[in-house]
C-alpha cells in the first residue's frame, strides 16, 4: 500500500473514532482560582436555613455520562447546616479560598482552610460551618 493511501485510510479512520476517545479534564491555575466561573455555564442558588438564606454558585468542568461523578469549583457565603441525613455521596474538597468547619455527632471537629483538603465520606452527618468558601471538588455517588 502506497504511503499516501495509508495516511489516509488512518486519517479516515481516526476521524471515524473521534467520539470514541475519551480524553482527561484538566483544570489550570487561573480556572482553579475562579476562572472557571466564565468559562462554562453556573448555577446559583439560594437556600433558606435556620440562620438566614445561603447563596452558593458552582460551575461544573465535568459530569460523567451517569452523573455519578463530578468535577468544579463551588463557592458559598456564611451558612451552618446541622446534617441529620446521611450524605449520598463521597466529596473530596480541595479549600482554595476561606474554609469550613466539620463537627462530627461525636465531637470530632475538622477545620479546614484554604489550601488544605478534606474527603467527606457518604454517610456523613454532623455539623458544617463557614464564614464562606471558594472550593474545588469532586463528588462520586455510588447509587
Amino acid at each position: 500500500m502506497k504511503p499516501a493511501l495509508l495516511t489516509l485510510l488512518l486519517a479516515v479512520s481516526l476521524a471515524a473514532n473521534a467520539e470514541d476517545i475519551v480524553l482527561p479534564v484538566k483544570l489550570t491555575k487561573a480556572q482553579i482560582a475562579g476562572g472557571l466561573y466564565d468559562e462554562v455555564e453556573t448555577s446559583t442558588n439560594e437556600l433558606e436555613w435556620a440562620g438566614g438564606i445561603n447563596t452558593t454558585e458552582g460551575a461544573e468542568a465535568f459530569v460523567s455520562d451517569d452523573s455519578r461523578m463530578r468535577m468544579g469549583l463551588f463557592r458559598s457565603d456564611a451558612v451552618t447546616i446541622d446534617r441529620t441525613t446521611p450524605r449520598a455521596l463521597n466529596e473530596y474538597m480541595h479549600f482554595i479560598e476561606g474554609g469550613a468547619r466539620f463537627t462530627a455527632p461525636d465531637g470530632s471537629v475538622f477545620d479546614v482552610t484554604a489550601g488544605e483538603s478534606i474527603l467527606v465520606p457518604r454517610g456523613w452527618v454532623g455539623l458544617f460551618e463557614t464564614d464562606g468558601y471558594l472550593k474545588l471538588y469532586v463528588a462520586y455517588a455510588p447509587e
